[in-house]
């Protein structure tokens, strides 16, 4: 081979790993912020399923003041309104739940449709309680009145405006995480990506990663001169199977 073919298959060859290495960064940087917004969406959603537990409990004490201060057939209207935002309620828990369980899985719903549901759960939600305000405001006694709407009904649309504002959030998550998160996944990207803190930023992951292919590196080259001297110590002690 000239020296020329020599010179253009080295370039060639140093082409190709810069490449490599290029897409190696792209998809270990990917990595990186995946497994941020992993650790945001799973944030999030633990704080809307520690709302919608708050949100039970405020329901809790709206069914025993109902029971208390209204007529049977009174409360029998209040609790069936409190009964159909309590069967929503644990739909949408039942999703959000699935979701947390299952956040680094690929593909595993449709994001549109999964969305749509829990954005109609929430609606039925509010409209139920838009309902139940009017009419618990309608039969319960002033002094009941005054305690249900500033110990219950606002702390309850302070509950799920955070409730709309964090799923919409969570929704933004779930849609970078599906975009990006790549189809094929280099081993050892991964074990970095899991072994670094979550306050770690992109370079110092970078150098985290930089050092551990120099000391895997150091001990492939050591594992290979092992191989050799094994090799040439059966060869003069004419050691043969």
């Amino acid at each position: 081979m000239t020296n020329l073919k020599k010179t253009k298959t080295r370039i060639g060859e140093r082409k190709d790993a810069h490449n490599i290495g290029i897409v190696q960064d792209t998809q270990f940087a990917a990595l990186f912020y995946i497994r941020n917004t992993n650790v945001n969406l799973d944030r999030d959603l633990t704080e809307v399923l520690a709302s919608l537990q708050e949100s039970e409990e405020l329901n809790k004490r709206s069914s025993i003041m109902f029971k208390i201060n209204l007529s049977s057939k009174e409360n029998d209207k209040c609790l069936s309104i409190l009964s159909e935002i309590k069967d929503e309620t644990v739909f949408l828990k039942e999703q959000l739940l699935y979701l947390k369980d299952n956040i680094v899985e690929k593909n595993m719903l449709n994001s549109f449709i999964f969305w749509l549901q829990n954005e109609f759960h929430i609606n039925n939600i509010a409209q139920n309680y838009k309902i139940l305000r009017k009419l618990a405001l309608q039969v319960l006694a002033e002094e009941e009145k005054l305690y249900w709407r500033t110990s219950i009904c606002n702390t309850q649309d302070e509950i799920f405006s955070l409730i709309a504002s964090l799923t919409g959030i969570c929704k933004v998550e779930l849609d970078f995480i599906e975009k990006y998160i790549p189809d094929t996944i280099d081993i050892n990207s991964q074990k970095i990506i899991d072994s670094i803190a979550d306050d770690c930023t992109l370079e110092e992951a970078k150098n985290y990663q930089r050092n551990y292919q120099e000391i895997s590196d150091n001990y492939q080259g050591f594992q290979g001169k092992q191989n050799i001297w094994d090799k040439l110590l059966i060869f003069f002690t004419g050691y043969h199977n």
